[in-house]
């Protein structure tokens, strides 16, 4: 009996110390640091679902999906601006501070109201739940958890995960908001909102800046009158909408704990529900609330916003729709540099000036604006993943109807466009996609045979000094720094200057290559097509 005892004692420590050493996965003690610089430093939650790490590139404090290689999708953020330097580290102090530091001074502390009370030996621990919330609990002196000091869920991003709440408490004037990101490439909050109506209605509300955007009309019998759809799915999801004197949101939870889902605020503003596929790979998604409907000519028509009748109205435009397209020349364009506007700000710009036909993001990062106001000054492509967004007007079935030039091969003043194609997604992407030049194009250019890279299968009725300018340009669009690089305003002028005075191209950087940080699957997708004899790969950017 004693040795059963001694068996039965040293089997329950084997189990104990397993305990701990898993446990310490998900625990994020006082005093325990993630590098920035090191992608092994993180944190999992028991379930092995979510992970709370540095998300690269840009330094982002994150939480995203830890199995979910190809879509991991970033849910939560403790910085909405990335931090450059690849120093930073994400610790919990003695104070009970969780802080995000940085060498070159900067520091973020995300609870900066929370005190621990270390006189009655209170200590402090953070701990990634299963549901992908990250606590920060008191622990008192007997190593019992207490009271919860500070949680992510209360700091909502562009997700909604089940168990948080999109409300208002009206005690502590804590708001949960969802607001979707300002690019595909810029995570700070963008141009759409969505929360609970202040007022004394039980609906959702979802603002466009400072303008309400659409309504779900009343809470009632468990659902929304106006947005049905927003529960649809009650075989999965159990949700809820209370009103009291502290506080009101709305909240679902899974019917089953092996569900994996999240709703999401997109860039267009559109309400998206994912669902985990069974492969557990892939996102199988549910658009849920979008204004697009309204383009009654554009019944498929996905990435639109809906836009207020303006003074132009009667041009009897609906929304923007994406052509294929280039600027064939600058004359007519007017550019806003401001990296705090996005696309749906451009179109709400551009929607209100009678001049403006069509606009673009115009820095890498999905920034600023490029507007146009002569439709002639717009070149048609069909083979042009890049293009302007027009007043519906101008297009009909994605066809222009109205000016807009396009030219065959017949046409003397024809510009080879596969090799924009390459400047285009190195300029707007960024480093992710500077390996779509490669070496060959480089090579061939030191030694002034670039006219070799085109393709054996295309028609060469066209000028060889027009396709060596776009070898260049494409050159210095993958640059390995970023600062060698032209901006989407620069390439544009360059295709208008004479060759000789572009700057010389410096070896470029070669099969690099990466994913954004927090890129919705619903974004902008680089997909790399091999259609060529002569093994050059082409480069499309699918329009959002």
């Amino acid at each position: 009996m004693a040795r059963l005892l001694r068996y039965v004692t040293i089997f329950s420590c084997f189990i104990l110390m397993q305990s701990i050493s898993s446990s310490s996965s998900f625990m994020f003690k006082q005093g325990q640091q993630l590098r920035s610089s090191n992608s092994s430093d993180e944190v999992v939650s028991a379930n092995g679902v979510f992970k709370l790490g540095f998300y690269h590139p840009g330094s982002y404090l994150s939480i995203w999906y830890r199995n979910i290689e190809k879509n991991p999708e970033v849910i939560w953020l403790g910085n909405r601006y990335p931090i450059p330097d690849p120093s930073a580290v994400f610790t919990l102090d003695f104070d009970g501070k969780l802080k995000i530091i940085s060498k070159k001074g900067q520091l973020i502390v995300l609870n900066p109201m929370q005190n621990v009370n270390s006189g009655n030996n209170v200590t402090a621990s953070a701990t990634l739940m299963d549901s992908g919330n990250f606590v920060l609990n008191e622990v008192l002196a007997n190593g019992i958890v207490g009271k919860v000091l500070w949680q992510s869920f209360d700091y909502p991003i562009n997700t909604l995960l089940p168990g948080m709440k999109l409300g208002k408490n009206f005690e502590t004037g804590q708001s949960w908001t969802l607001s979707s990101w300002l690019s595909w490439l810029v995570l700070t909050p963008g141009a759409f909102r969505l929360g609970v109506d202040p007022g004394g209605t039980n609906q959702l509300v979802l603002w466009k800046r400072e303008d309400v955007y659409w309504t779900s009309g009343v809470w009632k019998n468990g659902s929304f009158q106006n947005a049905p759809e927003l529960t649809r799915r009650a075989d999965l999801f159990d949700f809820s909408f209370v009103s009291n004197e502290e506080e009101k949101y709305f909240s679902y939870k899974a019917r089953n704990s092996s569900i994996v889902s999240r709703l999401e605020v997109n860039f267009w503003g559109q309400i998206v529900q994912y669902v985990l596929a069974k492969d557990g790979t892939s996102w199988e998604n549910t658009t849920l609330v979008s204004l697009c409907k309204h383009g009654k000519n554009f019944p498929n028509l996905v990435e639109c916003v809906e836009h207020k009748p303006s003074t132009c109205s009667s041009n009897s435009s609906e929304i923007f729709v994406p052509i294929r397209s280039y600027a064939n020349s600058t004359k007519s364009s007017y550019m806003d540099y401001n990296t705090n506007i996005s696309l749906i700000d451009c179109q709400a710009t551009c929607w209100k000036n009678c001049s403006c036909i069509g606009c673009i993001t115009l820095h890498q990062n999905g920034t600023g604006c490029f507007y146009m106001s002569n439709i002639s000054d717009i070149l048609l492509d069909e083979r042009s993943g890049f293009g302007f967004y027009l007043e519906s007007r101008f297009t009909k079935g994605g066809t222009t109807i109205v000016g807009g030039t396009k030219r065959d091969s017949k046409g003397g003043k024809k510009k080879i466009r596969w090799i924009l194609w390459c400047i285009i997604a190195a300029t707007v992407g960024g480093e992710e996609n500077l390996g779509c030049c490669n070496r060959q194009a480089w090579d061939l250019w030191k030694k002034e045979e670039s006219i070799d890279l085109v393709d054996e299968s295309v028609d060469r009725s066209y000028p060889e000094e027009e396709f060596t300018k776009c070898v260049h340009i494409g050159l210095l669009c993958v640059q390995e720094h970023a600062t060698d690089r032209p901006t989407m305003s620069d390439v544009i002028s360059m295709l208008s200057n004479d060759v000789r005075s572009l700057p010389q191209p410096k070896q470029p950087a070669y099969c690099h290559s990466g994913k954004s940080a927090g890129s919705p699957s619903s974004g902008t997708d680089w997909i790399s097509r091999s259609a060529s004899i002569n093994n050059v790969t082409i480069t499309v950017l699918e329009p959002r």
